[in-house]
């Protein structure tokens, strides 16, 4: 069996959340029958892989929320992002350099920095 990509787990995701609502939809209002169509969305989505979490890609740039946030590089590496510059690139920061990708490449990780002055 091949591993899925990302957008096919998203997909699948998609696609069991729509068959649950469908199924819902044309049963009679019946609550043994509702329970057991949640009890069977809930085992295939527990069958899934992890969902994946959203890259830059999919979130729209804010300064005051991407500033100095932490991000994970699809190659594994932390990085601080810095700006999203004109060509939608996202510069960040690494290692002492600074450099730039795409932003599908770039999973935030929800942690964000601050500068302070040393004295």
């Amino acid at each position: 069996m091949t591993t899925p990509t990302r957008q096919e787990i998203i997909d699948a995701y998609t696609a069991a959340t729509t068959l649950a609502r469908l199924a819902e939809e044309f049963t009679p209002v019946r609550v043994e029958e509702h329970k057991e169509i949640n009890d069977l969305h809930l085992a295939v989505r527990a069958a899934l892989p992890p969902r994946p979490q959203p890259t830059m890609a999919e979130i729209d740039w804010l300064d005051g929320v991407h500033y100095l946030a932490e991000a994970e590089h699809k190659d594994g590496r932390i990085v601080i992002m810095l700006t999203r510059d004109s060509s939608t690139r996202i510069n960040f920061i690494w290692n002492e350099l600074i450099d730039s990708t795409h932003p599908q490449n770039l999973t935030p990780t929800g942690r964000l920095y601050t500068l302070t002055e040393v004295e």
